[in-house]
């Protein structure tokens, strides 16, 4: 059950006009007010080109993923045994890549495997570079991690996919999307604009990538 909005919220929702934040928030949601006001902020149009050049960014890395996706498959269908066995050697080869990979982040960062994405939908990882996280790290640092989770995360994909797993690309493109923009966002505060909200950039690249995932020929083009 829902429960009703409180005064707090009402004022809050009222002073931006409650028409328009019924339809971006929850009502009975306040403590995620300041976040909302923050993507209310105003558009800043010198920002356009960034966003050009991430889409170019985000076409490279769609080009990318087909290689990436119709290499996994043709090079899984090499393994022995029937075709229903394929989808247990995916999930074998899944573990053995992305296990080390959550021992090192734990290691590194701190993470203990969450949201990092690897393994499920990757909306964790979507998430993380959206708002950030504390354990994730700043400056250039966490520009390359957030890029090499996108890599690591395409090829766990590619072995789930490939392997005729139960999967699909619309979650591996949203988390694959967001991390790259997100890693493109934070590279751009550091180096032309320290107000830059890399999570916008995030947004974007979600956006490009599932529209890129839903248009392209990629069953025949991986096949």
């Amino acid at each position: 059950s829902t429960e009703p909005p409180t005064e707090e919220a009402l004022a809050i929702l009222k002073s931006y006009g409650y028409a328009l934040n019924r339809t971006l928030v929850n009502e009975d949601e306040p403590m995620h007010m300041a976040r909302r006001r923050a993507l209310m902020a105003p558009f800043t149009p010198e920002h356009l080109p960034l966003y050009a050049l991430l889409a170019v960014f985000i076409a490279a890395m769609g080009y990318l993923s087909l290689q990436v996706f119709g290499g996994m498959r043709r090079l899984l269908r090499r393994l022995p045994g029937p075709a229903w066995v394929r989808p247990a050697w995916g999930g074998l080869l899944l573990g053995l890549f992305v296990t080390p990979l959550i021992v090192l982040a734990a290691d590194l960062v701190g993470t203990e495997g969450q949201g990092l994405g690897l393994v499920g939908g990757g909306y964790g990882a979507a998430q993380t570079a959206i708002t950030g996280a504390s354990w994730l790290p700043v400056g250039w640092t966490g520009v390359l991690f957030l890029f090499l989770l996108a890599l690591a995360k395409l090829v766990a994909s590619a072995l789930t996919i490939g392997s005729g797993g139960s999967a699909g690309d619309f979650a591996p493109s949203l988390a694959i999307g967001g991390l790259m923009g997100g890693a493109f966002g934070r590279a751009a505060q550091l180096l032309i604009d320290p107000s830059i909200d890399p999570g916008a950039f995030a947004l974007v690249g979600m956006a490009r990538s599932m529209a890129a995932s839903r248009t392209c020929r990629c069953r025949r083009w991986c096949s």
